[in-house]
């Protein structure tokens, strides 16, 4: 294994070692590597790490956080937690690139794909700091539509699918839920309202719009084909 040596460990970091929220220990399961390169689970610790950086900025995360600092502290979280075998990112012996992830030299095939499954995750991360240095700086927000109590709204109040209750049941019930109706009926009830001041985003909000995404698609997988969990988050255009 190759390592540079001109800074040693990354688990002094203060945002690896005191501010990474719980809900990464309960995604720890899904780090199953079927295909090394493609895994899933990255672009969650990706913004677990993302989110406890928003608490603290307020929204001011430059492009050199999310693109490089953020990415670094991810992968430091994959192998070091050996979520990952070192065959399958360290480079040829004879490979003289030089190419690293943080402190960590890898192949050129690896450092692409693990840069292309954090994609999505990065950007909805910039979208989230641009809406929060929106709301703290008090300013006139302009959002994306439709917003996420016009999602809501325009769901329930059908016959087949009544009232926010009846989502939030739903929710319940749907796999991957795994709070209370209360919680539901919040993060609901959270969603069809307007925010006034820096938002809270955190993986279980990310797990409840997850599980809203699974109800949706399943009552209308035509209309709502492609509805991402971020939707159900105000975002300022």
């Amino acid at each position: 294994m190759q390592r540079k040596t001109k800074k040693k460990g990354t688990w002094n970091d203060p945002v690896v070692t005191t501010r990474i929220v719980p809900d990464l220990e309960k995604r720890s399961f899904e780090f199953t590597f079927a295909n090394m390169l493609d895994v899933p689970g990255w672009p969650s610790v990706y913004l677990m790490l993302g989110f406890s950086y928003l608490a603290g900025s307020k929204g001011r995360i430059d492009d050199k956080v999310l693109l490089e600092y953020l990415p670094a502290r991810t992968f430091d979280l994959v192998v070091l937690a050996g979520w990952i075998p070192p065959k399958a990112y360290e480079p040829d012996p004879k490979d003289k690139t030089g190419i690293t992830i943080g402190h960590w030299h890898v192949s050129k095939t690896f450092h692409d794909e693990f840069f292309r499954v954090l994609q999505e995750g990065m950007e909805m991360l910039k979208d989230f700091a641009r809406t929060d240095e929106a709301l703290a700086s008090g300013q006139k927000i302009t959002w994306k539509h439709p917003t996420p109590k016009e999602l809501i709204e325009g769901f329930v109040g059908t016959k087949r699918r009544p009232s926010k209750l009846w989502l939030a049941r739903q929710m319940v019930t749907t796999e991957g839920y795994a709070q209370s109706e209360y919680a539901a009926i919040q993060f609901i009830k959270l969603r069809c309202k307007e925010p006034t001041g820096v938002q809270e985003y955190t993986g279980r909000g990310l797990r409840q719009a997850e599980v809203l995404v699974k109800i949706f698609k399943r009552e209308d997988s035509v209309k709502y084909a492609n509805l991402k969990p971020q939707d159900f988050f105000w975002t300022a255009v």
